[in-house]
């Protein structure tokens, strides 16, 4: 029996099938270097070191990442981190020495790879956006309702402000999902694989206030979009700005939940948030 820690939402998958479809949708090289988050019982990680050229495993439970560490012994390409996902420094992780003390290295490109709990999944694509740049690729395993809203669509019920963020930043694909008697303990949820591939370039030049207007609009579902900005703690408007708002003239009974992020971005410009990009 495997010990379990509750707190952390572990699950431990089993299937071998599902591990090699893990691993072909990451398309590993063997000159990659990757991240993978939660080892657990080490499964997933032999598979890993014996594809790619250097692996780094982040692990916050002590006693997985000493069984994993038994598992990759004499691996000479496996790097072990006790840390906190969250709180984890990608970049500091991978980057190059350099011969002259005070000058920082490279940072090694990267893919990453993981089961993550669904407690943390969101948050730690927010903080895949401050690596993307260094990042190659992500394939995650993660509980499908959240992968349905890393993939939604307007005028859907999956379709967040968290999908708008994640979306602009992401190409987004559900690989292929994975049923729930694949892992151990049993679940009372399914999951799904979803790939992620860093847009370059980034749709648009925006800044903070872009994704203040997301939030906003998406905080009252349901309530026009007029309303939800008039209403929302994120950013405020004076009256006539919202009236003399051409996007909102032209839409007077839009919904946040509608919109596509062309949508918000013509928003943006009309609300005087942004500069229009030449």
């Amino acid at each position: 029996m495997k010990r379990q820690n509750k707190r952390l939402g572990q699950v431990f998958l089993h299937d071998r099938n599902i591990l090699r479809k893990i691993i072909d949708s990451a398309d590993l090289d063997p000159s990659d270097t990757v991240i993978e988050i939660g080892c657990g019982d080490g499964i997933l990680s032999v598979a890993l070191a014996e594809r790619c050229k250097h692996l780094h495993i982040v692990e916050f439970d002590a006693y997985y990442l000493d069984k994993t560490r038994s598992l990759l012994e004499g691996k000479d390409n496996v790097s072990f981190h006790h840390c906190d996902a969250l709180k984890f420094d990608f970049l500091e992780a991978l980057r190059h020495r350099s011969m002259t003390e005070g000058t920082e290295g490279e940072i090694t490109p990267f893919k990453m790879v993981a089961n993550i709990p669904y407690q943390i999944s969101a948050k730690l694509l927010q903080k895949a956006v401050d690596f993307s740049h260094h990042c190659t690729g992500l394939s995650l395993l993660v509980q499908k309702e959240f992968a349905l809203k890393c993939v939604g669509v307007p005028g859907t019920k999956a379709y967040t402000s968290l999908a708008v963020y994640l979306q602009f930043h992401f190409d987004i694909k559900l690989a292929f999902g994975v049923g729930r008697n694949c892992f151990y303990p049993v679940p009372e949820v399914d999951s799904a694989v979803i790939t992620l591939t860093p847009r370059t370039p980034l749709p648009y030049t925006v800044n903070a206030s872009y994704f203040d207007l997301v939030r906003g609009a998406f905080w009252g579902r349901r309530k026009t979009l007029k309303r939800c900005l008039i209403e929302n703690p994120y950013l405020s408007f004076e009256k006539t700005t919202l009236e003399q708002c051409p996007f909102l003239i032209d839409n007077p009974l839009i919904r946040g939940e509608t919109m596509s992020i062309d949508d918000f971005y013509q928003l943006y410009l009309d609300l005087g948030l942004g500069v229009k990009e030449s």
